[in-house]
Formats: structure tokens, C-alpha cells, sequence
């Protein structure tokens, strides 16, 4: 899937590497929504890439999270945000290589070039309903993004390689394919490696017991994941606004001020959302009649769901059932 030129609005300049200039930043318009959380796709480059060139070298941001892994060659990539009025904000640089997965917050800038001869990738740009409340082990999916690009989990051991390199391959099979429920396969195939990267990884401040959690301040993304793990812990019940916004020390029409900027959604949406996510994966894992499904995430009766789940899926539980029900990839 191309990348739309439609809707693209300046938003400021970056440093461009290695030229001294600036370079506009722009953001990319996917148009993704609770309909159409995620778009993917991949690329390959046989020739090396410059910073510079002909052309200036635009930096992509965008309101989507994104994810993706190498799977031949090199890449060089950098993020950093909108250069200010004193001059330019440094950018975080790194060197991929096969196997190395690179992970982006929401609006952040960030740009890349190829650094050897047949690099190719798989990305990944998700809404976080997406991923919904989904944990990857001791912490969930949105601190691997909370913290600033360079405390990010790594790919640091030639066996965790090994597995990243194998689950992007499958995630690059699946969208050569694009066959039924290739968005439910890939979401898993994401979620592996993020389980992957965390089992090796804390955030700053965080030790590996968990007992003491001073991750340092990155987005607005940091301030709101109290209520993420909250969300999290109460599933599949929903968790009241008023709780969600005093676990994160805030005011509710504070707290549903920054949540909406942060993901894009209002809380009430994302909660829904997360229950959904949590019936869907019901419906496909356990025996459980669909009524039983329904008290279980607090919808009032089996008609309640039926509704909920057809405005948001597109089909009936019933339906998601059958047809989903045999065809979850082995990871």
C-alpha cells in the first residue's frame, strides 16, 4: 500500500543529517480509524539512499504508531522533533540492520535512508486501538513507545535476531497475500515481538522487580499510562473515567484532554474498544456461548454485544466466530 500525497500539511522543519540544512516535516494523512486501524506495508531498496539529494528529504510524522523490521540490508534511521526558533533539536540516530525493529510514537517526526545494497522492510502503522490493552509481559505495549526513542528496546542477542527476522517474514507473507484475517495475523505477529524485546528490556529508572518505576517523561503518551494499565487490569470491565483520570493525578476534563491528544480517541471509545478486543479474543479461544461472553464484559444481554460488535467489526460475534475461529497463525 502507497503512501496518499492527499491531505499532507507542513508542520514545521527538521535538521537534515549531515547537510546543515532543514528539511520540511510533513504529516502523512492515512486516514485510519476504529473501522480501519492499520495499514502495512514494505519496501525494497536495491541502491544505497543519501540524506540529501536532488530533493530535500522530507521527514515523515504522522497521528499512527508505527513498527517495523529489517529484513535485508541496512538502514540508517533518526527522529527528533520540529526544530525550535534557537535552532535545531538534535535527532536520535541509529544503524538497522536484519532483524532490527524500529518503533515510532505518535507525531513523531522521524526520517530514514538505505545503507546497503538490498535492504528491504516491513512496517506497520496502527491506531492504539489496534493493539487495544494488550500486555507484552511486565509492562504494557505503549511504554515500549512511552519513553524517548534511544530507551527503546533493542534487538541486543543473535537468538532474539533470530526471532524478530522470523516473525517479520510471516508479517511480510501475510501482506504479499493480503488473504481473510491477514490484519488479525499480523496484529499477532506484532504483538510476538513486542512480548520478544520486552522480555529483555526496562525502561529507565525501572528495575527488572518492578518495585520502583520512574520512567522519564517523553509525550503525553507517559502521562496516561496509569490509566492504560488500569484498563488493562480491569478487563473486561469498564473501568470508570473518574478512576482512570485519578490514577493518572488528573482532572477528568483534564485527563480527557491529554488521553484524546495522546491516542487519538476519547477514553470512553478506547475502553469500548479494548472490551470488544477482549470479546473478540473470547470468541475465537474459549467455548464459552456468546451470551456467557457478554455478561462477562458487562454489555447488558447477548442482543447489547450483538449490536455493539456489528457496528465496530463489521459482523456478528456469531460470524467472527466461525470465521475466525480456526485460522489464528502459530507463532
Amino acid at each position: 500500500m502507497g503512501t496518499p500525497d492527499e491531505d499532507i500539511k507542513e508542520l514545521g522543519s527538521l535538521a537534515v543529517p549531515g547537510s546543515g540544512g532543514l528539511a520540511p516535516v510533513r504529516r502523512r494523512a492515512f486516514t485510519l480509524s476504529s473501522e480501519l486501524p492499520v495499514r502495512a506495508g514494505g519496501g525494497e531498496d536495491p541502491d544505497p539512499t543519501p540524506w540529501d539529494g536532488p530533493t530535500p528529504w522530507d521527514a515523515d510524522v504522522h497521528q499512527e504508531f508505527e513498527f517495523g523490521i529489517v529484513l535485508s540490508g541496512a538502514q540508517e534511521r533518526r527522529s527528533g522533533l520540529p526544530v525550535r526558533a534557537d535552532g535545531a533539536q538534535p535527532s536520535d540516530r541509529e544503524r538497522l540492520r536484519a532483524g532490527d525493529v524500529w518503533l515510532y510514537a505518535m507525531w513523531e517526526p522521524h526520517w530514514w535512508r538505505t545503507v546497503a545494497p538490498g535492504t528491504s522492510d516491513v512496517f506497520v502503522h496502527f491506531t492504539a486501538e489496534y493493539l487495544g490493552a494488550e500486555r507484552t509481559g511486565r509492562c504494557s505495549w505503549f511504554e515500549l513507545l512511552a519513553v524517548p526513542p534511544r530507551d527503546r528496546p533493542r534487538v541486543t542477542s543473535p537468538a532474539l535476531r533470530k526471532v524478530t527476522l522470523s516473525l517479520g517474514h510471516r508479517i511480510r507473507e501475510e501482506l504479499a497475500h493480503r488473504r481473510e484475517s491477514w490484519e488479525q495475523a499480523v496484529r499477532l505477529y506484532v504483538l510476538a515481538v513486542m512480548v520478544e524485546l520486552a522480555r529483555y528490556w526496562s525502561p529507565p529508572g525501572w528495575p527488572r522487580d518492578g518495585a520502583s518505576r520512574t520512567t522519564a517523561k517523553h509525550t503525553d503518551l507517559h502521562e496516561i499510562i496509569p490509566a492504560l494499565e488500569r484498563v488493562n487490569s480491569h478487563l473486561p470491565y469498564r473501568l470508570p473515567l473518574q478512576d482512570a483520570a485519578e490514577a493518572c493525578v488528573m482532572s477528568r476534563s483534564f485527563f480527557c484532554s491529554v488521553f484524546r491528544r495522546s491516542m487519538g480517541v476519547s477514553f470512553a471509545k478506547f475502553v469500548l474498544r479494548a472490551r470488544l478486543a477482549w470479546v473478540s479474543g473470547q470468541l475465537v479461544s474459549s467455548s464459552e456461548t456468546i451470551a456467557s461472553i457478554a455478561a462477562s464484559a458487562g454489555f447488558t444481554d447477548e442482543s447489547h454485544l450483538h449490536r455493539t460488535f456489528i457496528k465496530h467489526y463489521g459482523c456478528t460475534p456469531g460470524v467472527y466466530r466461525r470465521a475466525k475461529g480456526n485460522q489464528r497463525p502459530t507463532l
